[in-house]
């Protein structure tokens, strides 16, 4: 059940590395960040059987999990015990791999009513495995519009369960699996190989309606199902986060940038050096001429912050400016972890659309989506006029605390720094502007809140009180100061929204 590659083990990614994409990863899987950060702390190897190696400590956590019975938050952790890959000889790796699979397993043994049935399939390169839902049965024999959902380099297939526990209510059938040489895909990863995608859709034809096939790809995943779709005419349409399309293949400069966790994990996938993977891969790009004939939609989230793959990447795909194209640009890291909820929805969405699901299903997901709570006030930091008018805000309140108090006023000057106490604060632990502690977070927040001068401003006009209205001019100023030059409110992860 684990990938066998065809050359000698590529040694794994720094410790250091691996913290970092761990938080992403985990957050995708819904693991919650205190827990993941007191495990890595735990952690003083990437390799290794020691009980302070990575392996180890996420093993035990899901050890304790699985003890407990929950087996899926078990599931969850053995999938990071495993991270990026578990190679020939990795024992403890391959170990997380099996027992992934085996308490996902467990998981849905345990709630028969999902439907969740396992499928093997086997090919003359290799086998892969997939979870699936929703399939016509003797009991019922109508066959539904089909999703594939499949992850990148690094994702299994067990951690898409939340997906699979809504077959019934998206009205589709659905199948998860992952990429060539990831968990238990002993596939190798060439150019060719999106053939996997052709030879599920085979295996599923007398159990879905395969001819309405929309795919849903994260990363690498999502170069391989715009390939298949290439050739595929089953395949509607391909909703992906993330993708290499042309650039990542081509452009050296950005390859020398590609993060080494990145670089190994392809090179263990490929079966070559890591020296060699960006030489084999060049032929993998997708050429204009290939994307001109994608003209099924296509739905693209790209990070602004991706440091894996070129966030100008789905620009590729609006050379065809005839074919259905969905482009989002969400300022986040590889993948927009900090965009998820919104993320799955849309992708769900577009996926549905793509297959002509039934109509009630995609309005359900429409108006879910459009009752997410959004940022209001985003404009006044991000629109160059919302700037605009910020800085005048900020401007008038200020000139008009100098004329109420006074251009020595303690009060006024007090008031127009204090808000960045809580940026301060953050400082204090992690010396960056560009990303404050979790626990800064919320202070920051609050502080740089227009109901801060609101309720001074409030205040004033109830106790005809000059001091308050100087802080409360004071206060403001400093906020609409701040969403002048692009500053507001922080994200969950401490980084501000942009």
């Amino acid at each position: 059940m684990t990938t066998q590659p065809t050359v000698p083990t590529v040694p794994g990614p720094a410790l250091a590395e691996l913290r970092r994409y761990a938080i992403l990863h985990a957050r995708a899987q819904e693991i919650p960040e205190d827990r993941c950060r007191a495990l890595l702390e735990r952690m003083t190897a990437a390799h290794g059987d020691g009980p302070g190696s990575w392996a180890a400590v996420w093993s035990r956590a899901g050890d304790v999990l699985a003890a407990r019975g929950r087996p899926l938050e078990a599931s969850r952790c053995y999938g990071l015990a495993r991270f990026p890959y578990a190679s020939d000889g990795d024992t403890p790796r391959l170990r997380a791999q099996r027992r992934c699979v085996q308490t996902f397993d467990d998981w849905r043994g345990a709630r028969p009513g999902l439907g969740v049935e396992r499928l093997d399939i086997t090919l003359p390169e290799g086998r892969f495995a997939c979870w699936t839902a929703g399939l016509a049965t003797p009991a019922r024999p109508a066959r539904r519009p089909l999703i594939v959902v499949m992850g990148g380099i690094v994702s299994v297939k067990e951690q898409w369960a939340p997906v699979l526990a809504r077959a019934k209510a998206l009205g589709v059938a659905l199948a998860v699996t992952e990429m060539p040489g990831v968990g238990e895909n002993t596939l190798p990863y060439r150019a060719d190989g999106c053939r996997m995608l052709g030879a599920l859709l085979d295996r599923l034809g007398s159990r879905a309606d395969v001819t309405r096939t929309s795919v849903i790809a994260l990363s690498f995943g999502g170069h391989l199902a715009l390939r298949a779709a290439l050739d595929d005419p089953r395949i509607r349409g391909v909703a992906t986060v993330g993708a290499p399309l042309h650039r990542f293949f081509r452009d050296r400069d950005w390859q020398r940038r590609v993060p080494d966790t990145t670089v190994r994990t392809l090179a263990h996938l490929i079966g070559c050096p890591p020296d060699q993977v960006f030489d084999t891969m060049r032929g993998w790009a997708l050429t204009d001429h290939e994307l001109q004939r994608l003209t099924i939609p296509v739905t693209y989230a790209a990070a602004l912050r991706d440091d894996i793959v070129p966030p100008d990447e789905p620009d590729a795909l609006l050379r065809a400016p005839r074919a259905p194209r969905e482009i989002l640009r969400l300022d986040d890291d590889h993948g927009a972890p900090g965009e998820l909820p919104r993320l799955r929805l849309t992708l769900l969405r577009a996926a549905l659309r793509a297959a002509a699901a039934h109509p009630a299903r995609r309005a359900a997901l429409a108006a879910a989506l459009a009752a997410r709570p959004r940022d209001t006030a985003a404009w006044t930091y991000r629109a160059p006029l919302g700037r605009a008018v910020s800085g005048l805000v900020g401007a008038a309140a200020l000139a008009a605390g100098v004329r109420v108090a006074g251009v020595r006023s303690r009060t006024l000057w007090t008031c127009a720094v204090l808000p960045d106490a809580a940026l301060l604060y953050g400082i204090a632990a992690a010396p960056s502007f560009e990303r404050l502690p979790r626990y800064a977070v919320r202070p920051y927040n609050a502080l740089h809140s227009p109901a801060v001068p609101a309720a001074l401003f409030t205040a004033a006009a109830l106790t005809r009180s000059r001091t308050t209205a100087t802080a409360a001019l004071g206060w403001l100023a400093h906020i609409a100061v701040d969403r002048a030059f692009g500053y507001g409110p922080r994200r969950p992860d401490g980084l501000r929204r942009r």
